[in-house]
């Protein structure tokens, strides 16, 4: 079964039908397809609490206390609306058949390996450009830290895509 990496945690299941896995309590919830928005708006609680937490800084009140404490509110009332409420409604899948869940570079082989290296490329050039506008403005401290894990992130992801590119590349 393949995975669709743009969703967190969602695998395609059946025509028209897809499938979450909550790692947390491992059990598998079938998700219908006109549900399926809502689903991934609400799959990204974390970054919906940090965006709030950021547009109350900048909007409201420049104060990180406080827009800490509305970032994790927001985050715990929205992961609490998602466990007790949102997939309360889903059926429960006993045995999926689904193998590999968490295998990335399995799903990222069948790509063609032209795509993996460009996207690698993008990673590092992306990387380098965030670090030479950061060479270039002085910023806080606060922001030097976000956009470093930003930067780590992206190289992550472009030796991901580089070593799969070359695992490709070698066993050809």
């Amino acid at each position: 079964m393949e995975r669709d990496l743009r969703r967190v945690g969602i695998y395609p299941y059946k025509v028209g039908k897809s499938v979450y896995y909550d790692k947390l309590t491992k059990v598998t919830y079938l998700v219908p397809k006109d549900d399926l928005k809502n689903f991934e708006l609400m799959s990204s609680r974390f970054v919906l609490g940090i965006m709030a937490a950021i547009i109350f800084f900048y909007a409201v009140m420049p104060n990180y206390l406080y827009s800490g404490i509305l970032g994790i509110t927001v985050y715990v009332v929205l992961e609490i609306y998602f466990r007790f409420v949102m997939l309360k409604k889903y059926e429960i899948i006993k045995n999926p058949n689904i193998n590999n869940l968490y295998n990335r570079r399995k799903t990222m082989e069948k790509q063609a390996p032209r795509i993996l290296m460009i996207k690698a490329m993008g990673y590092f050039v992306s990387s380098i450009g965030i670090v030479a506008f950061l060479m270039i403005y002085k910023y806080p401290i606060e922001q030097v830290i976000a956009i470093i894990v930003v930067v780590l992130y992206a190289i992550y992801n472009g030796l991901m895509n580089l070593s799969v590119y070359l695992k490709l590349k070698n066993t050809k």
